[in-house]
């Protein structure tokens, strides 16, 4: 039984998975610095293959916070999450286009 409540509080790599509040701040993080960084990015072929790169990666890490959040719900109280979760809950959906769209760019790029 302390083997199951072991694994529970590990990630896949063995380190400790971090709690609701955590997750909220990083994924809060990441959305900012994606929209502040993205009028940046470049013109040439490689700058705009970074680019998408970056977005895919900031948004699945969103998405990942977001689940972990939601998972990890019991640990804040139920108005703060309410408050906090809804908007990334909206950009779960916009997230998944993005990378949808990043990575048929990142196609386009690379054969075209």
């Amino acid at each position: 039984m302390k083997y199951m409540k072991e694994i529970k509080s590990k990630s896949i790599f063995g380190f400790k998975v971090v709690d609701a509040k955590t997750s909220l701040i990083f994924a809060y993080l990441f959305l900012l610095s994606e929209e502040i960084i993205k009028p940046y990015f470049g013109i040439s072929r490689y700058q705009i293959f970074a680019a998408y790169l970056y977005i895919i990666l900031s948004n699945i890490s969103i998405l990942i916070l977001t689940i972990n959040t939601f998972l990890k719900r019991a640990s804040l109280s139920y108005i703060y999450f309410l408050i906090l979760i809804s908007p990334l809950l909206i950009y779960f959906i916009l997230g998944l286009g993005k990378i949808i769209y990043s990575s048929i760019m990142i196609i386009n790029l690379i054969f075209y």
